[in-house]
């Protein structure tokens, strides 16, 4: 999946971020510290 990004030239470099829209899509962040995951097929 390809993200939308926004450009914006400041101090004479081009920079680029997700846009600000996206961020209505993110959830809280989860952290399970000393698990490992399985990768089936691997």
């Amino acid at each position: 999946m390809t993200c939308p990004r926004e450009l914006r030239y400041r101090d004479g470099k081009l920079w680029q971020t997700p846009v600000r829209e996206l961020e209505m899509l993110r959830e809280e962040e989860l952290h399970w510290p000393g698990q490992r995951l399985r990768c089936a097929g691997a």
